[in-house]
């Protein structure tokens, strides 16, 4: 299981800018979008946190389903012979 944790910073119409944050985590069931989280959202005239937040309601409902592991390293050595020179992981086709 893979986790990453992503800061950003909302500054688009609806709301005056604020900041947040949500935890991306790929595995073999899926990829989700978990505890996804702001400061507090102070809303311009007309506007509702559901337009552009709909998070605050729906939580941790953002998944896509599919294997998104990352595959093991068999060869270690071919592995780090190939991550220290990206012309010879394009070649292998490792990268594009």
């Amino acid at each position: 299981m893979q986790r990453q944790r992503a800061a950003w910073e909302y500054s688009d119409p609806g709301a005056l800018p604020f900041n947040g944050s949500h935890q991306v985590v790929a595995d073999r069931s899926g990829l989700f979008i978990r505890n996804i989280c702001s400061e507090k959202i102070e809303l311009e005239p007309g506007y509702t946190v559901s337009a552009l937040a709909p998070w605050v309601y729906l939580k941790d409902a953002w998944r896509v389903k599919g294997d998104f592991s990352l595959p093991v390293i068999r060869d270690r050595r071919g592995y780090a012979v190939l991550k220290a020179d990206p012309g010879k992981a394009a070649k292998a086709h490792i990268i594009h």
